[in-house]
């Protein structure tokens, strides 16, 4: 196998996951799949964050972020108020509702990671995690040295 063929797999197995969570959480809960990230981004976090939190957390831009809030906020699915110690900073919170979700949300996704390693032996799963981790830490690397170049050039640094 190429090196070409590793990373259009990899691709390929990224976008159809996706596609299938986007679905399936459309389907099943009413949400898109970068709606659950951020329910998901407020749940794990005690339920709420500042709107600043959520796009750093999600690598958006604040009109991105007030967008996925907005929508959410419609649905009855957050609240957002001003913080009282920075009135500059806006809070945005789950609904009972939403952190009733999140929790059917969660328990499928880990009955969805069960099938994605399905067959594999605890041996196996290691080994992939290995070489998965080794990936991930080269996108990194690959990442970090194009954004020095960018900026040597007098370009933006976007890390």
């Amino acid at each position: 196998m190429t090196e070409w063929e590793i990373a259009d797999l990899i691709r390929v197995i990224s976008l159809k996951m996706r596609i299938v969570a986007d679905h399936e959480l459309m389907r099943d809960w009413n949400v898109t799949f970068a709606q659950a990230n951020l329910m998901m981004f407020l749940y794990d976090r005690g339920g709420a964050a500042s709107q600043k939190e959520i796009e750093e957390h999600m690598q958006i831009k604040h009109p991105t972020a007030s967008g996925l809030v907005r929508r959410l906020e419609m649905n009855r699915m957050l609240e957002t108020r001003i913080s009282e110690q920075d009135r500059r900073v806006k809070i945005v919170q789950l609904t009972d509702a939403a952190s009733a979700q999140c929790e059917g949300m969660q328990a499928a996704a880990r009955e969805k990671d069960r099938q994605l390693v399905y067959g594999l032996s605890p041996e196996e799963q290691e080994q992939l995690v290995t070489l998965l981790r080794k990936i991930y830490s080269n996108i990194w690397k690959n990442m970090r040295s194009s954004c020095e170049k960018t900026d040597r050039k007098g370009g933006r640094n976007r890390t």
